[in-house]
């Protein structure tokens, strides 16, 4: 599982007005996870579509699921039967008709029981594909009967109310911007959609290949007017003398 924080690009910018500033992106979930397989299987079952809501600890897909859950019984039933052995082995120890050496014995078999029975629940743990935070499913990356490895991308949830955006200010602007200052944004697909915002933090270091400077905006419950991916224009207003 990787969370995904934001990801958008700076498409243009211009001078909106006299000492103004006006920067195009693309609005993106300020929140957002990336599933990952945990092994390698072939995907059972999914049981979401691209759109559907979720919350966190929701079943997203299932891999091999049926083999590892009888796998994992089979060991658990292993595992009692040795206990079962190890506790009559220590009656009998008691009443001195085996000797210690025989109980070491049994009491490691055992626990290499215990071990197989909790490796069991490990993989059969992994095969469920679960969500890790509540919200849209924005990306489903498998098909059933496909096979998968660990590192595969499955499924990306986003949180679709919160919408964020990375400023990169040309660095002679930068007294245009200052954390906590409060921005608008207007979409460029519907101009009557005017968003509210407000800087979060600045980078410290300009970017010498660009000679800008990354900034974060947030536009909270700004996904009830427009998708996330939408582009906007982000005004920067300058403030000198007020």
């Amino acid at each position: 599982m990787k969370v995904r924080r934001l990801f958008v690009v700076l498409l243009w910018s211009t001078s909106a007005g006299a000492g103004d500033l006006e920067l195009t992106v693309a609005l993106e979930p300020a929140r957002s996870v990336d599933v990952y397989a945990r092994m390698t299987g072939q995907v059972e079952r999914i049981a979401v579509l691209e759109g559907d809501r979720v919350a966190a600890g929701d079943t997203l897909a299932l891999l091999e699921e049926g083999a590892l859950r009888l796998a994992e019984a089979a060991a658990g039933v292993a595992c009692r039967k040795a206990q079962g052995r190890l506790e009559r082995a220590e009656q009998m120890w008691a009443r001195g008709l085996i000797s210690v050496q025989q109980v070491e014995s049994i009491r490691y078999e055992a626990e290499a029981a215990r071990i197989r029975r909790e490796e069991a629940r490990f993989a059969l743990a992994r095969a469920v594909v679960l969500a890790p935070m509540g919200g849209l499913v924005a990306r489903c990356e498998v098909r059933i009967g496909e096979l998968t490895s660990p590192g595969m991308l499955l499924f990306r949830i986003i949180d679709p109310e919160d919408l964020a955006a990375e400023l990169f200010v040309p660095a002679d602007r930068l007294d245009l911007v200052r954390p906590g200052q409060a921005v608008t944004a207007r979409s460029t697909l519907s101009p009557v959609s005017l968003l509210s915002g407000r800087v979060l933090r600045i980078s410290p270091v300009i970017d010498p290949e660009s000679g800008t400077c990354r900034a974060v905006a947030a536009f909270p419950g700004a996904g009830k007017w427009v998708r996330p991916g939408t582009p906007v224009r982000v005004m920067l207003t300058n403030r000198a003398g007020k």
